[in-house]
């Protein structure tokens, strides 16, 4: 039984360890922020977006704001500052009453997004003589620039990019399960183990 427990005990060890390394990975990149101000208004309205950790690398394109989507129509272009800040400023668009997403997106030379991005908010279209009833953004634009005068949050910078630990914990997951089907292939999981 001892022997078997260990093997078991290899198996889970094997398959969470890369997991847990994905996760980290995954958590620990500097998220890009996207904030809108004011969040709400009528087509034609002049609006000023900022945001942070965005890559400042000359490689790396400039910032474009799209409206819906990633591929919506672009609003504006805008370059980070050293900081990996930016600022811009649009018009909003003619459309139809109610919440649509900004979406800033930056790729690196190869055409690859860039990690972390895009960063989104939302925008409440208004019409004019419109009773305005508010109404609450969809959470998965509740992301916020943090204030100018405090410094961005830079992450933590990993030594290998987080697609390369995702496919290193795949890796590490695939082998843990080919071990297991061979050790159940050749009965080792199911041998007699004196004590």
């Amino acid at each position: 039984m001892t022997s078997i427990r260990k093997r078991m005990g290899v198996l889970f060890l094997g398959t969470a360890i890369p997991l847990v390394l994905a996760s980290a990975a995954y958590a620990c990149a500097s998220l890009a922020t996207l904030s809108i101000n004011p969040e709400k208004g009528r087509p034609g309205t002049t609006v000023a977006g900022t945001g942070a950790n965005y890559c400042s690398d000359p490689a790396c394109s400039d910032v474009t704001i799209h409206f819906k989507s990633r591929s919506g129509p672009v609003l504006a272009t805008t370059r980070p500052g050293a900081d990996r800040r930016i600022a811009f400023e649009f018009k909003v668009p003619r459309a139809a009453a109610g919440w649509y997403s900004i979406v800033a997106v930056q790729s690196k030379a190869d055409g690859s997004p860039v990690a972390g991005t895009p960063g989104r908010d939302s925008f409440k279209i208004t019409r004019r003589g419109s009773a305005d009833r508010g109404g609450v953004a969809p959470v998965w634009f509740s992301n916020q620039t943090p204030p100018s005068e405090s410094p961005a949050p830079s992450g933590l910078e990993l030594p290998v990019s987080t697609s390369a630990l995702f496919a290193l914990a795949l890796a590490g997951f695939g082998l843990t399960f080919g071990l297991g089907v061979y050790w159940k292939l050749t009965g080792k999981l199911n041998a007699p183990v004196s004590a």
